[in-house]
């Protein structure tokens, strides 16, 4: 085992930008399709898909952006399985290629003697200038002029096979957030979220003594790239960051669902934090913060019911999840005022207290989480 092993989740966060912003960065003036147009096409896909992924058959969807053809088959709700069916009894057929054009209309099926791989795709992809869909066992792959837009398959070994059958949905999402909470977060096992003699000079370790809970700078970020990285790693659903809808709001954490449902998290923490400049950010060690919080979900539910859906059309907000993260010397449970009791939509009960703790990464599990089970 690798010396890095334990914390490769590290090496691995990225950060995410409004999907529609991230097409046109990659596509420029090239784009021949809408972008909103292009991400519900590519939702579409992906629900359709989604009851199917696991009969592990390779297939690869070309979206035509320049074809009058037209057809009466459309890929949201298709049935791929006499498709699937031809492949898995046939020898002579081994992966399957659609062709849709932009109306999400499928007019064409070509079944392959050889079986299609994400690398055939891309090369397709970037040879043709073309926007390709790469459906396989964890879900679809999104190609753009042979640049991964969305990559969810890509297993590299049986391991992977067996980690995808673990994953929940995020109906569980309380389950999940407590996970995170205990593998990720308490008692700061990863040395992620506190402060530490090591992070600042020597003139400063009195700040420490005086706030022994201090966080590291701007740590509702941290949070989110944490979150946002374990539900990608331990969730079925596709799970984006900082989504913004058509009235300019964003959302920290979206997870849409294949049955049209979309969750929303909003992450706020509490306590004092280092500022860049070495000093100490008190402004949020106060309920008020999560005060802030509840409104501010309240609000992007009432503009959801208010004036409709959001990315074209696709989904309102089903669940909207205030996640807050406590870390003042008093943590206190809080409590929102009765007006919020009206919206059965809204989870306002995800307050996790974060003790600050000096227990090794190597016996963290041991002691901490299996404990906790």
């Amino acid at each position: 085992m690798s010396l890095f092993d334990d914390y490769s989740f590290e090496v691995k966060k990225v950060y995410e930008k409004n999907p529609i912003i991230k097409l046109q960065e990659l596509f420029g003036k090239e784009l021949d399709v809408e972008p909103a147009e292009l991400i519900s096409l590519i939702i579409a896909i992906r629900k359709s898909w989604e009851s199917y992924k696991e009969f592990n058959v390779q297939c690869g969807i070309i979206v035509e952006t320049n074809t009058e053809d037209t057809s009466n088959i459309q890929i949201r709700g298709y049935d791929f399985t006499a498709d699937l069916r031809m492949v898995i009894q046939s020898a002579s057929h081994k992966s399957i290629i659609y062709k849709l054009n932009t109306k999400g209309q499928v007019i064409d099926v070509q079944f392959t003697k050889e079986k299609i791989s994400y690398d055939d795709l891309v090369d397709i992809s970037r040879g043709q200038r073309k926007i390709i869909a790469y459906l396989g066992i964890k879900g679809i792959d999104i190609l753009i002029n042979g640049v991964a837009f969305e990559n969810e398959n890509r297993l590299e070994n049986y391991s992977d096979v067996i980690n995808f059958k673990k994953l929940a949905d995020i109906s569980q999402y309380q389950e999940l957030l407590k996970k995170f909470f205990l593998e990720r977060v308490q008692y700061d096992p990863f040395k992620s979220f506190f402060v530490y003699k090591g992070d600042i000079e020597r003139e400063r370790y009195p700040l420490l003594e005086k706030h022994p809970k201090l966080l590291q700078i701007k740590p509702e970020e941290r949070f989110q790239r944490e979150l946002e990285y374990f539900l990608k790693n331990n969730c079925l659903d596709e799970v984006k960051t900082e989504m913004r809808n058509r009235f300019g709001e964003r959302y920290d954490v979206w997870i849409a669902t294949s049955d049209d449902k979309f969750y929303v998290f909003e992450i706020k923490w509490l306590g004092k934090s280092m500022t860049a400049q070495g000093n100490v950010f008190d402004e949020y060690n106060d309920p008020e913060r999560a005060l802030e919080g509840a409104y501010q979900l309240k609000k992007y539910i009432d503009d959801a019911e208010e004036y409709g859906r959001i990315i074209n059309g696709e989904f309102r907000i089903y669940c909207g999840v205030l996640v807050i993260y406590d870390a003042r010397e008093s943590m206190d449970n809080l409590v929102y005022p009765e007006e919020f009791n009206r919206y059965p939509q809204l989870d306002l009960n995800q307050q996790f207290k974060i003790e600050r703790g000096n227990i090794p990464a190597s016996q963290y599990y041991s002691k901490v989480v299996k404990k906790a089970e």
